[in-house]
């Protein structure tokens, strides 16, 4: 099942919050399309959008420098008259998490995509495999394996950066209130348990040598 979300978010100063949530509020309830654009626009996305894009299947968060009363009464002003639109079922549609497994990553093994980008001085390699739900006790030892491949102080950085002099790391983007606010809604909106960022912590914690090789064997192909 294709899983699929809408996320409308803006920054503003805290003198023009009133003006930005009222726009919000009008581009959120009613959109408007040019004529010539509307047919395609909902012959491609009203499908899904008539049952997801509704109040009841939304989550919304608002963090930075107000009144937490007013900003209520401020969002009850501009949605509080949001109510779904007609034609849409009574009750929005659950996400239903597939049992299935994932396909064998032998079906997918050996591809290679190349893009040519001549004169270009840079260049980025990926090796991508199948992931894990969250919630999977392998994905902490995957997480471990990851870093020690990828990041700072890991084998292949430390190889390719620091002894053969060949690549370069980005500055870390550090955690921000925006990203935290983000993070909560997701969980909220995929139904995860609230606590979850303690429970990687923990999980993380509780990896060793053995985990890892065990998941890396499982997993990788």
């Amino acid at each position: 099942m294709r899983l699929q979300s809408l996320t409308l978010d803006f920054f503003c100063s805290s003198e023009d919050v009133q003006t930005v949530v009222q726009l919000f509020a009008e581009v959120l309830m009613s959109p408007a399309m040019p004529d010539d654009r509307l047919q395609l626009y909902k012959d491609q996305v009203w499908g899904p959008w008539r049952d997801w894009e509704r109040p009841d299947a939304a989550v919304l968060g608002v963090v930075g420098d107000f009144s937490p009363l007013d900003m209520v009464s401020l969002l009850e002003r501009q949605l509080g008259a949001w109510h779904p639109a007609p034609g849409q079922p009574p009750t929005p549609r659950k996400v239903q998490q597939s049992a299935e497994p994932l396909a064998p990553a032998a079906k997918h093994a050996g591809l290679l995509y190349v893009v040519d980008r001549p004169g270009l001085a840079q260049a980025s390699v990926v090796v991508a495999e199948p992931g894990v739900r969250l919630e999977e006790p392998d994905s902490y030892p995957l997480e471990v394996l990851s870093t020690a491949f990828n990041s700072f102080g890991g084998q292949l950085f430390d190889q390719i950066r620091s002894r053969e002099g060949l690549a370069y790391s980005f500055v870390f983007n550090f955690a921000s209130v925006s990203a935290q606010l983000q993070r909560t809604l997701v969980y909220d909106l995929l139904e995860l348990p609230s606590d979850l960022l303690f429970r990687y912590k923990a999980g993380i914690e509780a990896v060793e040598a053995g985990d890892v090789l065990r998941a890396a064997r499982a997993h990788l192909h």
